[in-house]
């Protein structure tokens, strides 16, 4: 398999970034995410961290990562204090609301737990961290062990697809639909194949045409 390469969801995530993570009860995605969203790790890890209720269960990687984003807010309400290099390096944010970065929407699954904004989870929980992991060394004391907040799950771009989440996959593909490259057949066979997936039964192709198609739209200017 291929490589993704950099420039590649760097252009995805942006596109995103003017997209909304508007799903209401009822919505296909809504009725997915309270039934079939992954298991636990990733970006339910690191929510953690940004929940009050939970902060305790984070990890301290996770907390560092949210300490890291407080100081982005902090910073950027306050030109005269902020520090260049992060504000440079998490500049995609700005135009996004505090509550966005630091307090995100959630679901609520059919077991009770929390399932953040897909919004959130592509933009910050795994393309802020996967930034940060880039420049590590900057944002922690030297006196800190690096290696003991291990952010490796962020790095994983080493297939044909960036991502593993279904339920991400299939917010990524419904905001992407434009009725030419990505159309309202190919959200089904995407919902029907995620399902599958998510009860052992389907393969994860879906994911590598999907991205394809995902491309395509952001290629396109009139998208």
């Amino acid at each position: 398999m291929n490589a993704v390469k950099i420039e590649e969801y760097a252009d995805v995530t942006g596109f995103y970034a003017g997209k909304d993570f508007d799903v209401s009860e009822g919505d296909a995605l809504y009725e997915f995410i309270k039934k079939y969203h992954q298991d636990g790790g990733g970006y339910l890890d690191t929510y953690k961290a940004f929940d009050h209720d939970h902060q305790n269960e984070a990890t301290p990687g996770d907390r560092r990562f949210y300490d890291i984003l407080c100081k982005y807010v902090d910073d950027r309400k306050n030109d005269r204090n902020a520090d260049p290099e992060l504000m440079s390096l998490l500049g995609f944010l700005d135009d996004q609301p505090d509550d966005f970065i630091l307090n995100p929407k959630y679901i609520v699954d059919e077991d009770g737990n929390k399932v953040p904004d897909q919004k959130w989870h592509l933009l910050i929980s795994w393309y802020a961290r996967k930034i940060l992991k880039k420049s590590k060394e900057r944002f922690y004391d030297d006196t800190e062990d690096i290696e003991k907040y291990p952010i490796s799950h962020y790095a994983r771009c080493k297939t044909d697809v960036p991502f593993y989440c279904p339920e991400l996959w299939l917010w990524i593909a419904e905001k992407a639909a434009d009725g030419k490259y990505l159309t309202t057949d190919d959200l089904i066979r995407y919902y029907e194949s995620a399902i599958a997936e998510r009860k052992g039964s389907g393969d994860k192709a879906w994911k590598t045409e999907c991205w394809e198609k995902v491309k395509a739209v952001v290629a396109d200017p009139k998208a």
